[in-house]
This record gives C-alpha cells, structure tokens and sequence, in this order.
C-alpha cells in the first residue's frame, strides 16, 4: 500500500506540487518493486477529513501520480478513492492502466467518519462495463476498521453479497486485529469460493502465517513505521517479505 499525501482540494491540504506528489510515491513504489512485492495499492488515506467523493483537482493530481507509478515500476497497480469513489476510482484506473481497484461499503449500509455509506456495488458493476474495463478487478472490502456496518448483518453474510449480488473479484476482510481476521477465515472459506484478502495489520509476527492463509495480505501501516505520513521504509519492507516468503509456497 502506498498512501497518498494529501490531494489538492482536500480539507488538509499542504499545497504539494503534482511533482512532488509524484516524486514520494514513486520513491514508495521504487522500494516495493526492488524488495519483491508483488503488487501496489495506491490509497488516499492522508485527505482528512474523509469525504465522500474527491474534487476535480484531487483527481487530476491522483490521475498523474498513479499514471507516474505504473510506468516507473512493471508491478500491477490498484486504485483506491477515499472508500467508495467509484467513478474516480475507475477513471484513474482507466488512465493509469491499473489492474484492480479497492472499494469499501461495498454492499449494505455503514457509518463512519464521512457519515452513511450506502453500498456502491451497483454503481461499480455498470461503471465498469460502460468504460469497458472489464479486465480490471474489484476488490471489496466486506468489513474494514474505519466505519461499521449498521444492522446486525455478519461479516459471512456481507463477503456473500459482494460475491453474488456485487460481482467482486476479491473479497477483503479487515477485523480489528490481525487475530480477530483470523478467526473469520474459516467461516468465510465456507461461504464463498473467491479469492480473500487479509486488509491490514500484518506485522512480522504474523505475516508468515496470513500469508499461507489468505489468497493475499494488504500491507501499509507497518511499512511506515506505523503513520501514514512517512515515507515507506526499505529495512521495514524488507522484514515484512522476508517474514512472508519464509513460509510462502512458491507455488
């Protein structure tokens, strides 16, 4: 994962130029591509407050930087707006060429931070087919720490409906701690037969044994020394890999 600064337009925005928006997260995307990763996910975490949608400068700037990225590493990229711009999400997709984009509230109803989300997976499903982008993926998020799903719906029961209702490609599951995700697994391998992804938390300790389980893990925090404001650090991003393919099949 590498986390955006802040966009212009966004309530905290530093006044960065698109040029150094670029340089930081090229440097990012540098690192993982030479410590072997295997894929990047571009996020705007670092706009606060969160809003709904992104402005039109936002959206340029994010355009340019992810365009920036996919050229200056052979990775496949991802896009992620905020947790469920779905028309930026895949404009920028279109213009970077980008493999797969992120949702979140993907399906029923949450509360967060930005107010109500409604389940965007509609919108998703015909915006990809009327830009005729059906070989980019949708990973959904089921469940992630930054907003709660309203009504007494199960974790099973939403990773479900992004499946059957939603047509997500990847289901991402975040609990709030790496243990509590873990404890879902079983469930959910019961559920659904599509790939699922571990979203956050990993950390040496555990890496090792998320990534044997899951179809894959989503690592951000951790390479940053915990923020979302530094920069990605090598030795960190080095851990983390090495700790992962101590126990990855290479298969």
């Amino acid at each position: 994962m590498i986390h955006l600064a802040p966009l212009p337009g966004a309530a905290n925005d530093e006044g960065l130029s698109t040029d150094e928006l670029v340089r930081r997260a090229v440097n990012d995307a540098t690192i993982l591509a030479e410590e072997g990763y295997d894929a990047i996910l571009l996020q705007n975490a670092n706009d606060h407050p969160p809003t709904a949608r992104i402005g039109p400068a936002a959206l340029a700037a994010y355009a340019c930087v992810a365009r920036e990225v996919r050229a200056a590493c052979t990775l496949p990229i991802g896009i992620s707006v905020l947790k469920q711009d779905v028309g930026a999400s895949f404009a920028i997709a279109r213009a970077s060429a980008a493999a797969f984009i992120r949702l979140k509230g993907y399906v029923g109803v949450e509360v967060g931070p930005e107010g109500l989300l409604e389940g965007c997976a509609a919108d998703a499903v015909r915006e990809r087919r009327v830009l005729g982008l059906d070989d980019v993926e949708i990973w959904a998020d089921a469940i992630q720490p930054t907003s709660r799903p309203m009504g007494s719906v199960s974790v099973t029961d939403l990773a479900r409906w992004c499946v059957e209702f939603g047509e997500a490609d990847r289901v991402i599951v975040t609990a709030d701690d790496v243990a509590a995700s873990m404890e879902l697994l079983p469930t959910l391998r019961s559920a659904i037969d599509h790939p699922l992804i571990l979203g956050g938390g990993a950390t040496p300790d555990d890496i090792g044994r998320a990534t044997v389980e899951w179809d894959g893990v989503i690592v951000g925090r951790y390479l940053r020394g915990g923020g979302l404001g530094s920069p990605i650090d090598r030795r960190l991003a080095a851990q983390i890999r090495s700790a992962a393919a101590s126990k990855r099949d290479p298969a």
